[in-house]
C-alpha cells in the first residue's frame, strides 16, 4: 500500500512540474492564463479574491477592494435622497449613509431593488465585482440635526433645500451635520483652542502640550502662535491634521472642520525654577504637574491649584495636582530638597527564558 502511495505521489509531482512548465510557456507569468487551465480560475482564487485588489501606495499587502465615488446628498424638509457611484474589484459589503434610527429605504443598486443589511448599526448592501451605482432615499417629519455618513466617504456634495452647501461639517464620527447656512456663516472661519500641559519634573523639565481645537468653516491653514513655553525646546509632534512647527516656534497646522488633537513635547534646555507662558490669545491654561521626588522635592507657587476632576484634561493626567494658568502668569519651583534622602535598597531581578530542545 505504501507503495503505490509513493507511486502516487510521484505521478502528482511530476503532473505539478509539466504545468509549472508550461504555465511559464504559455505565459502565465506575465498575467496570461491558458486556456487549459481558465476553468480552474475561480477554484484557484476562492477564498483569496482579495489579494487581486490594488495595494495601497504605501504598504504593498494592504490591498482595497472597494473605491468608492463622491456620495451626493440632497436634502429637504420631508426627506432627503442620495447617490454614490462604486468600483468593486472583489464581492464585499458597501457602506451607506444612514444608522439604525435613520434607515435608508428604496435602495437600488444599477436600478433593481437591494437589500439592505445591518452590519454592526451601519446601513450595508452585498456587491459583485463591477461598476455599480447605488441610489437610496430617507424620510422623514422634521428635517434631523444630523446624519451618518461611511467613514470611507472622501468626497462629499451636499445639497440642503436646494441650496448647495461649499464645505459641508463633518466630525470624526462620521456625522453629517445639516445646520443652516445663517448659523454656518456664524461660525464661519473660527478656531476655538484649549490648552492642556503636563509638567514633567524630570532632569531637564519635561512639558506635554495638549491642543484641542474646534474648528468650523473652510478647511483652512492656521498659524497658532506662542504654542511653545519660553526657552523651551520642542522634542515631537503628534497631529491627525498635517502639521508643522516652524524655525520661529509658530504651530501651523492644515486645519478643516470638525474637533482635532495636536500634541507637542518640548523640553527645558537646563535646571529652571520658574516658567511661563507669556502673553497669549488662547485664554487661561490647565496645567498638570508629575512630581520626581526620587531626583527633587519641590513647592509650587505663582499659579492657583484647582480641581482636576472639574477640568477637562486627559484623564491619564488627573492623578496629579492641576493649575489654572492665566496668560502672562508663571509656574515658581521652591526646591526642598534634591535627591532622594531615604533610597531604597538596591535590587536585583533576574528573569531566565529556558528553551529545551
Amino acid at each position: 500500500m505504501k507503495r503505490f502511495l509513493r507511486i502516487g505521489w510521484a505521478i502528482v509531482m511530476v503532473l505539478t512540474c509539466t504545468a509549472v512548465a508550461a504555465l511559464a510557456e504559455d505565459g502565465l507569468l506575465t498575467g496570461e492564463i491558458p486556456p487549459e487551465l481558465g476553468r480552474w480560475r475561480s477554484w484557484v482564487l476562492h477564498g483569496h479574491e482579495e489579494e487581486l485588489c490594488p495595494a495601497s501606495f504605501k504598504d504593498g499587502k494592504a490591498a482595497r477592494c472597494q473605491w468608492p465615488s463622491q456620495l451626493e446628498i440632497d436634502i429637504s424638509a420631508d426627506g432627503g435622497t442620495f447617490e454614490q457611484h462604486w468600483m468593486i474589484f472583489a464581492e464585499g459589503w458597501a457602506a451607506l449613509p444612514g444608522h439604525r434610527d435613520m434607515w435608508p429605504d428604496g435602495v437600488l443598486v444599477d436600478g433593481s431593488s437591494a437589500a439592505v443589511i445591518d452590519r454592526e448599526g451601519v446601513p450595508s448592501v452585498r456587491l459583485e465585482p463591477g461598476e455599480h451605482q447605488i441610489k437610496g432615499r430617507f424620510y422623514w417629519t422634521r428635517l434631523p440635526e444630523m446624519v451618518r455618513v461611511p467613514p470611507s466617504v472622501g468626497l462629499l456634495s451636499l445639497i440642503l433645500d436646494g441650496r448647495r452647501i461649499a464645505s459641508p461639517l463633518i466630525d470624526t464620527q462620521g456625522r453629517l451635520w445639516l445646520r443652516s447656512i445663517e448659523s454656518r456663516a456664524a461660525d464661519e472661519e473660527r478656531a476655538k483652542v484649549r490648552i492642556f500641559r503636563l509638567i514633567d519634573d524630570t532632569i531637564p523639565l519635561r512639558i506635554t502640550t495638549l491642543l484641542r481645537l474646534d474648528v468650523s468653516g473652510q478647511a483652512r491653514e492656521i498659524r497658532f502662535k506662542n504654542v511653545l513655553l519660553q526657552n523651551s525646546l520642542p522634542l515631537e509632534l503628534t497631529s491627525a491634521l498635517p502639521a508643522r512647527l516652524d524655525t520661529d516656534g509658530q504651530l501651523l497646522v492644515q486645519a478643516r472642520p470638525g474637533s482635532w488633537e495636536v500634541r507637542l513635547v518640548a523640553r527645558m534646555p537646563d535646571i529652571t525654577n520658574k516658567i511661563g507662558i507669556g502673553e497669549t490669545s488662547y485664554g487661561d491654561e490647565v496645567w498638570s504637574f508629575q512630581p520626581q521626588h526620587d531626583l527633587r522635592m519641590v513647592e509650587i507657587g505663582g499659579v492657583a491649584q484647582i480641581e482636576p476632576g472639574q477640568t477637562e484634561m486627559p484623564e491619564a493626567w488627573r492623578g496629579f495636582p492641576a493649575y489654572l494658568v492665566k496668560p502672562g502668569e508663571a509656574m515658581t519651583f521652591k526646591e526642598i530638597r534634591r535627591g532622594d534622602p531615604d533610597p531604597a535598597p538596591d535590587q536585583l531581578t533576574l528573569f531566565r527564558q529556558w528553551w529545551l530542545d
